[in-house]
C-alpha cells in the first residue's frame, strides 16, 4: 500500500516554510515604509524651519545667517522622532543663497533592521532621505491676493469652546435668555455676555480671535512686502451680514472682527444663502479671479468658517419660530419637533452651493469647527433632545465629506474642534492662500 503522509509532511514544511518568508517580507517592507516616512518628515520639518520667516535674521550677513540655518536644520532634525530598529547617519544639510532666496537640503541614510532578517538573508536594508525647502525671495514682484472670510454666527457657535465652557454654561443662570441654564445653540440677545460674564469662552469667540489673527498676519505681511493682501470679512445664520467688504485697509478689517457677534435670536443656519450672496459679492465690482500678477488680475480665496449643520429655523424673538423661505433643503434631512410648537429643518451643509464660487476661479477653502453636542441635552425628555439627536446619529457622519467636497481641493479642507487647533488650523488656511511659507522643493 503507498503511504502518502511523509509527502504531506515535506509539502507542509516547504509551503510553511514560504509562507512564513512571505510573512516575513511583508512585514519587513511596511516597518520599513513606515521608517522612511518618519524620517521624512523630520526632513521635511528640518528643512523647513531653516528657511522659515523665524529663521531669518534682521540685518545678517549671508555668511551669519547660512550658518544660522543650517544649525537650526541640524537641531531639527536631530530632534526629531526616529523610529525603531533604524540607525542614521549624520546628516549632510547645505544651505545656500541666491538673490535673497535661501535654500537648504538635506540628506542622509539610515540602516533598517529587519525584523525577519534571518529569513531574508541579510540584517538590514538602506533608506536614503532627501529633503529640501526655499524661502521667498525678499525683492520678489508684488503678488494681489483676495481673501474673503465667511463666519458661522448662528446658534450652535454659541456652545462653550471646552467642555468645560460648556459646563459652566450649563450651570449658570439666565444662559436661556431667561432664568434657566443651557449649553447647546442656546445663545439669545445678551446671553453671549451672561457666557462672558461668567467667565466662559464660546465657539464662536475662538473663531472670532482665529480671524483676527490671519488679519493681523495681513496687516504685517502688507507692510514687508511682497504682498498687496485685501480682505473682506461676513458672517451668517438665517441671514448675510457684511461686516466689512474687501478692502486693503485691514485695520478696517480688524475693527469689523472686533465686532463680530452671534447673530441674535437668528438660530437658523442657511448656508445655502451665505453662500450664493457671498459670490455675488466677489463677482460684482471686483476684479476678475486671476494669477495674483497685478491688481486687476488678484488670486482670490474664500474661507468658510461652520460647523457645517444647516437649519431653517428662523426665530427672531422667543416666541417666533418660522421656516425660512430661502431654506435649500439638502438630503438628508428632516423635520422633527425641536421645542414646544415650533419646526427646524436639519441637514448638512450642501457642497454643490461652493460650485459657483470655485466656478469662477475663487480658491474655496473651508475650516469645519466639529459640531459639539453636550451628552446631557441628547437625554430623552431634554428640550432639543430629538434635534441633538437626529444631529449625532444621522449628520455628524458626513460633515466633514461635505466641507471636503465644498473646498477646491482636499488640502484646502481643514477640520479642527479643540481652541488651539482651530487658531491653528485657520493660520493655515491662510499661510497657504499667502504662501508666505517657506515650500518644499524636494
Amino acid at each position: 500500500m503507498h503511504h502518502e503522509g511523509g509527502n504531506f509532511a515535506i509539502l507542509f514544511a516547504v509551503f510553511g516554510t514560504a509562507a512564513a518568508l512571505m510573512f516575513g517580507v511583508a512585514i519587513s517592507f511596511a516597518g520599513m515604509v513606515a521608517a522612511r516616512s518618519e524620517l521624512i518628515g523630520d526632513a521635511d520639518s528640518a528643512v523647513l524651519a531653516a528657511v522659515s520667516r523665524n529663521a531669518m535674521q534682521a540685518g545678517a550677513s549671508t555668511a551669519t545667517q547660512i550658518a544660522a540655518s543650517t544649525t537650526i536644520a541640524q537641531n531639527m532634525f536631530k530632534g526629531g522622532t526616529m523610529p525603531s530598529g533604524t540607525v542614521v547617519a549624520p546628516p549632510v544639510i547645505s544651505v545656500t543663497e541666491a538673490s535673497g532666496v535661501y535654500t537648504a537640503s538635506l540628506t542622509t541614510t539610515a540602516q533598517y533592521s529587519l525584523p525577519f532578517g534571518a529569513l531574508l538573508g541579510f540584517a538590514s536594508l538602506p533608506v536614503h532621505i532627501k529633503a529640501a525647502a526655499t524661502s521667498q525671495a525678499a525683492g520678489a514682484a508684488p503678488r494681489y491676493i483676495d481673501i474673503y472670510v465667511l463666519v458661522d454666527a448662528s446658534a450652535s457657535m454659541g456652545i462653550g469652546a471646552t467642555t468645560n465652557d460648556i459646563n459652566l454654561m450649563d450651570s449658570t443662570s439666565g444662559m436661556d435668555g431667561g432664568s434657566g441654564t443651557c449649553s447647546v445653540a442656546c445663545h439669545a440677545v445678551g446671553t453671549d455676555t451672561v457666557a462672558h460674564n461668567a467667565g466662559a469662552t464660546l465657539r464662536f469667540d475662538i473663531v472670532k480671535n482665529a480671524v483676527l489673527q490671519i488679519a493681523n498676519s495681513a496687516q504685517s505681511l502688507n507692510s514687508t512686502g511682497p504682498l498687496v493682501i485685501r480682505m473682506g470679512l461676513y458672517s451668517f445664520a438665517t441671514g448675510f451680514t457684511t461686516l466689512q467688504d474687501i478692502t486693503s485697509n485691514i485695520g478696517d478689517v480688524i475693527t469689523a472682527a472686533n465686532g463680530m457677534t452671534l447673530q441674535g435670536y437668528d438660530a437658523g443656519t442657511n448656508a445655502a444663502t451665505a453662500l450664493q450672496q457671498l459670490q455675488e459679492k466677489i463677482s460684482s465690482g471686483d476684479p476678475v479671479a486671476g494669477n495674483g500678477s497685478s491688481a486687476a488680475s488678484p488670486q482670490v480665496f474664500a474661507i468658510l468658517a461652520t460647523d457645517a449643520i444647516s437649519n431653517s429655523t428662523d426665530n427672531q424673538s422667543p416666541s417666533t419660530w418660522i421656516i425660512s423661505p430661502t431654506f435649500v433643503p439638502f438630503s438628508p434631512n428632516a423635520i422633527p419637533d425641536p421645542v414646544s410648537n415650533s419646526v427646524m429643518d436639519l441637514e448638512g451643509l450642501d457642497p454643490s452651493q461652493c460650485s459657483p464660487i470655485k466656478a469662477a476661479g475663487v480658491n474655496m477653502m473651508t475650516l469645519e469647527t466639529a459640531y459639539l453636542i453636550n451628552p446631557a441635552d441628547m437625554v430623552a425628555g431634554q428640550s432639543g433632545a430629538l434635534r441633538y439627536n437626529y444631529i449625532n446619529s444621522t449628520l455628524l457622519g458626513s460633515t466633514t465629506s461635505n466641507m471636503q467636497a465644498c473646498a477646491s481641493s482636499p488640502a484646502f479642507a481643514l477640520t479642527a474642534s479643540a481652541p488651539q487647533d482651530i487658531m491653528n488650523a485657520m493660520q493655515r488656511l491662510f499661510d497657504t492662500a499667502t504662501q508666505t511659507e517657506p515650500r518644499l522643493t524636494q
